[in-house]
């Protein structure tokens, strides 16, 4: 998990306390890689689900196969979607799985992305970059009401990717945030939407966008194991192709 995503899920726990403090809470895609959301609940009842056992799985399900009554305060989805043969299926098990006053908090790796990885992790072993309208409109479509909906660039103050990378050269480019809830009075302030990218439209019919730039080999501490490649800050800028 990079500090961009922790940002994000410190908003969160910060604007929607009670779904962070003693609630009943589900992780869908819960496999511990390099940071686990479960650090920022206190005192919750908490379940994490992801198709392998590992580390922070309690329940060893694909998630649209995922089968319980219970229903939850707290639904979480960290980077998960992205690696995911069934999104819609799982985004519908995931907005069956809440209470009628429950939240649905999601990260992924939308159409504007940084291409394939942790492959291991993914039940077909692919990558499958998500479109950022398609989920906005399933959500919508799911009778859900739409608190945020943000570009990790944005939500961390950049306009654009480019801009972006330049400031912070980091692996967070390419996702999108999202907070959804059934009872729109549980929203706090005014709902936050960003513009859609163009890649990120259901009816584009253009080549995905990567964003490319050579990679240092990662590096292992005793704290984080990233399995991922990282950036060199050193090395030549990201180049921005279509294909």
């Amino acid at each position: 998990m990079h500090e961009e995503n922790r940002m994000f899920w410190r908003h969160c726990a910060e604007i929607y306390p009670r779904y962070f403090n003693n609630a009943k809470v589900i992780e869908l895609g819960s496999f511990n890689i390099n940071g686990t959301v479960r650090d920022y609940f206190k005192g919750c009842d908490y379940t994490g689900v992801d198709w392998k056992p590992g580390p922070c799985v309690d329940v060893v399900s694909l998630i649209h196969n995922l089968s319980t009554e219970i229903k939850y305060d707290t639904i979480i989805s960290a980077s998960m979607l992205e690696h995911d043969p069934w999104p819609e299926k799982s985004m519908a098990k995931m907005v069956d799985l809440m209470k009628p006053d429950g939240v649905l908090l999601l990260s992924w790796g939308c159409n504007h992305a940084v291409g394939a990885h942790c492959l291991a992790e993914a039940p077909d072993h692919e990558y499958h970059a998500l479109k950022g309208q398609i989920v906005h409109d399933f959500l919508v479509a799911a009778g859900l009401h739409i608190a945020e909906f943000r570009y990790t660039h944005t939500f961390v103050g950049y306009k654009t990717i480019e801009e972006a990378w330049k400031g912070r050269g980091s692996y967070f480019i390419g996702e999108i945030l999202a907070i959804a809830f059934k009872d729109p009075s549980n929203i706090v302030g005014e709902p936050i939407i960003d513009e859609m990218l163009p890649e990120d439209k259901s009816d584009y019919k253009g080549k995905t966008v990567y964003i490319t730039f050579p990679f240092s080999p990662a590096v292992s501490t005793p704290q984080q194991t990233d399995p991922r490649p990282q950036p060199n800050p050193n090395e030549r800028p990201p180049v921005f192709t279509r294909r």
